[in-house]
């Protein structure tokens, strides 16, 4: 977040396969391609983040497997977010909402169930054509400077975007800002919900460590980096999902 590359190892969990990757049978017995999984702090931010990033294009594919609809716990936990955005904020009825790595589109229904426009966007082929037949409008691709031409070409700028799943895997994250910036209204909301590194560290929850999963956020290197770009977060909430999150 800061690009600076004085960064400490601190937990070293050696090789292994990439996760929500499920093998056919036809790859039983073949070799699978292993990655370093390693935690490392950032000494200028105290960002924490993986020693070695696996490309998107391997991670979130046609084979993708995870649905975010697959557990009670994760669908109310949207429901409370999209009804707490649009009650506490007093966002307009049929305002837009876009979501970021939005899946088969739960959260989205949510908003759509608030009254509101909504739109997705994922790099997963097969999550997209789920939302898509379920009424969710989704495109297929990751957040960059030609998703935002195309959406704002057919939408108008979103009062909210949100990111609930997909913040912690950005590879790049100063990019990410400025097309976020040059996509959202003036006075528009930017929701995003990651796994807290205190609580990985208070209750050694090193299972939420893996390749997807590139930065363990606290908030003083999330203040730093947003005021960078002219942006100020506003409100903190904590949350049970994820282990302990930070919304």
């Amino acid at each position: 977040m800061c690009e600076s590359t004085n960064l400490e190892l601190f937990l070293d969990l050696g090789l292994i396969p990439l996760v929500d990757r499920f093998l056919i049978p036809d790859e039983l017995n073949e070799p699978e391609t292993l990655y370093p999984l390693n935690l490392r702090i950032c000494k200028e931010c105290s960002l924490v983040q993986l020693g070695h990033i696996v490309p998107a294009e391997k991670l979130f594919n046609e084979n993708y497997a995870y649905e975010s609809g697959t557990t009670k716990k994760r669908r109310e936990s949207y429901l409370e977010l999209a009804n707490y955005v649009c009650k506490n904020f007093n966002i307009p009825s049929n305002s837009l909402v876009v979501d970021i790595g939005s899946n088969v589109g739960v959260l989205l229904e949510c908003f759509k169930n608030n009254g509101m426009q909504i739109m997705g966007i994922d790099a997963s082929v097969n999550v997209v054509k789920i939302a898509n037949s379920k009424g969710i409008e989704t495109l297929e691709g990751f957040f960059n400077s030609e998703t935002v031409k195309k959406i704002l070409s057919i939408k108008p700028k979103p009062h909210v975007v949100t990111a609930t799943n997909l913040f912690a895997h950005i590879q790049n994250y100063n990019l990410f800002i400025e097309n976020l910036k040059n996509f959202l209204r003036e006075d528009g909301i930017f929701v995003f919900q990651v796994p807290h590194f205190l609580q990985l560290v208070n209750n050694l929850e090193y299972d939420t460590v893996y390749h997807e999963h590139i930065s363990y956020f606290g908030l003083r290197p999330l203040l730093k980096f947003f005021k960078r770009f002219g942006m100020e977060i506003f409100q903190v909430l904590e949350t049970d999902i994820d282990g302990g999150s930070i919304r």
